[in-house]
């Protein structure tokens, strides 16, 4: 028994590996989820346990660590297993933060020959970062593993350049679909129209000035919603394309009520004509870690009848990955196509011999088809440079089915006439010619030296962009204060907040805190005039008492 590495790509990235940690102790790589990044771990740990007092194994959960203690437990024999899980230690980036907060010495438990930080990328959060480089820091010897499918995270960091230096190994997930080494999901397009949509849009129109316009768009809002009326229901597309005993992650907003959607499903019997026999199971990052782990692993259990159903609120994005799930349910609109990539990635899996489905409800198939084009474009260059390791009929898999497409692209259509009338796409406008004026006025400016654009001025563009700027604070950001990005559903909105906070964190800084912040480096910059004055007259008075003894 052991860790057996696919031919295709995981014996060239841990040969990569190997050869990386032999010249400098570190080593990165990137590989898209479903590819087995785990295993490529294991066989490490399998090369350097004997030898070893203590591995360390990082990762942004306790779900992704038990599954590595169940990999050990299933690839080796029971002897070798414990041998192999005495040796490792588990932990997770809130759990390194919590000590290294709490009592660095107590960190020393941590001292490892061997650390590998999975998803390493998460490794940058904030307060996550500081206990990492502590780690770092004090285990200068130790080989270094770093592993994620997304390197580069929203601030811009690449924690696989920071942490490791340059990549040992990258496999892209278009470059993985298109060597076929990932199966694709059949994937369709359902976006539900649901009751609070349509309310949206009705309060939106009432805003509506001119008549004629309004009632044009109510009239074509009348038409669609006769059309959901005797369209399919959400029970009818659950029906048709759900499996009697299948297993299904359902990906939720992050302001949704799971408990309230779980007793509202079992109310009106949305599931009933799958199968009567159903299992509501939930994870959510504000649960406890062993009612997250119990839930999975009670998703996980095989031989069970019945439909099995996981609601997951800002989880199971990442590192959780298992070849039995039947297929997802797409609820929570992605705001980027990373996210959307790492959503999909639960369900992609080499060598997979059945095709999972993937439902989306909520528009993201822009994302798909974008993919797609990806994934077309490498397997052509791949085949004009004569590799065989290419095949076109991949493409013959990007299934797509579109439901319901006729009334959906008229609701689309008046959402984006009103955000026309509305003026909503001139927010986003404005809120990026800010940041692009913040950036070329002030680049590489002193942070004392920073600032908002501001009303009330003499510079003409200057005081319109002020203007600009105190109408998306009260029009949009006000909206939302308090709310976390994630937590905010409109696409639109959300880059809104996003651009605005950034830029008040660089940007925004009070009058007395520049007053402080020129001071304190007024003060250092007269200490550094200080000392090189005292090394010049050292160095003069060194050249006189040479002359003199000359």
């Amino acid at each position: 028994m052991g860790i057996n590495l696919d031919s295709r790509y995981q014996e060239e990235a841990y040969q990569e590996v190997k050869k990386s940690l032999e010249e400098i102790k570190k080593a990165g790589i990137i590989l898209p989820p479903g590819t087995g990044k785990s295993y490529i771990a294991l066989k490490l740990i399998e090369d350097t346990f004997e030898y070893n007092d203590q591995i360390l194994y990082v990762s942004p959960s306790p779900t992704i660590n038990a599954r590595i203690r169940k990999l050990i437990k299933q690839n080796y024999d029971k002897q070798i297993a414990q041998k192999i899980l005495s040796k490792v230690k588990f932990t997770t980036y809130h759990g390194l933060h919590r000590r290294y907060k709490d009592n660095k010495q107590e960190m020393r438990e941590y001292n490892s020959e061997t650390i590998i930080l999975d998803e390493v990328h998460r490794s940058g959060a904030p307060e996550w970062g500081k206990a990492v480089d502590y780690l770092l820091e004090t285990n200068k010897e130790a080989e270094i593993l770093g592993m994620t499918a997304t390197p580069l995270r929203n601030d811009g960091q690449d924690m696989i350049k920071k942490i490791c230096g340059k990549p040992a190994y990258t496999l892209e997930i278009s470059e993985a679909v298109a060597r076929g080494v990932l199966k694709l999901p059949l994937y369709i397009s359902a976006r539900h129209i649901f009751r609070e949509d349509i309310e949206s849009l009705e309060e939106k129109l009432e805003l509506v000035e001119d008549e004629k316009q309004r009632k044009e768009l109510e009239e074509k809002l009348r038409r669609v919603k006769k059309q959901i009326e005797n369209a399919k229901g959400l029970k009818e597309i659950y029906e048709k394309y759900l499996e009697k005993n299948g297993k299904y992650l359902m990906f939720c907003n992050p302001g949704d009520d799971i408990e309230q959607l779980q007793e509202q499903a079992r109310k009106e019997k949305v599931f009933d004509g799958i199968n009567t026999k159903q299992t509501y199971l939930r994870v959510e990052s504000t649960k406890t870690e062993r009612e997250n782990i119990v839930a999975l692993e009670l998703f996980e259990r095989k031989g069970e009848q019945g439909l099995k159903l996981l609601y997951s609120k800002n989880m199971l994005i990442e590192g959780i990955h298992d070849e039995e799930i039947t297929g997802e349910i797409m609820q929570r609109p992605t705001k980027s196509y990373r996210l959307f990539v790492q959503t999909l990635g639960r369900v992609l899996s080499r060598d997979r011999k059945t095709t999972p489905v993937v439902l989306d409800l909520v528009g993201n198939i822009k994302y798909f088809k974008q993919f797609r084009l990806e994934v077309q474009n490498i397997i052509k260059e791949g085949i004009k440079r004569g590799e065989v390791i290419y095949d076109p009929k991949v493409l013959e898999n990007f299934k797509i089915i579109e439901e319901q497409e006729d009334f959906i692209q008229a609701f689309e259509e008046i959402e984006e006439s009103l955000k026309e009338y509305l003026g909503q796409g001139k927010y986003l406008k404005n809120a990026q010619e800010i940041e692009e004026w913040c950036k070329s006025k002030f680049e590489g400016k002193k942070v004392w030296e920073r600032r908002l654009p501001k009303r009330y001025l003499k510079d003409e563009y200057e005081n319109k962009l002020g203007q600009k700027l105190n109408d998306i604070r009260c029009k949009v950001l006000k909206k939302y204060e308090g709310q976390e990005l994630e937590e905010i559903k409109d696409e639109e909105d959300r880059k809104i907040v996003e651009i605005i906070r950034n830029l008040d964190k660089e940007y925004k800084i009070s009058l007395e805190d520049k007053k402080k912040i020129k001071k304190q480096a007024e003060m250092e910059n007269e200490a550094a005039k200080a000392l090189c004055s005292e090394y010049e007259t050292e160095l003069k008075t060194k050249e006189e008492i040479k002359g003199e003894n000359k």
